[in-house]
């Protein structure tokens, strides 16, 4: 008998391990997935301003002439 709970002690151990394993590894994936959203608004607010300068620029530019 005692065999038998060392034996399910050892998989339920086992078991845990490897279930922890997995929920970390899903978090570093979505903490990744999450930056990478955060990283592509970054990405469009800076296409945004660098747009604005070069519009200004232009305008700048065309009204001097």
């Amino acid at each position: 008998m005692a065999s038998s709970l060392d034996d399910l002690e050892s998989s339920a151990r086992e078991w845990i391990d490897k279930e922890r394993d997995r929920v970390n590894n899903e978090v570093k994936f979505l903490k990744a997935v999450l930056e990478g959203r955060s990283g592509s608004s970054t990405l469009r607010r800076l296409n945004a301003q660098t747009a604005e300068i070069f519009l200004v620029d232009k305008l700048e530019t065309f009204l001097q002439e």
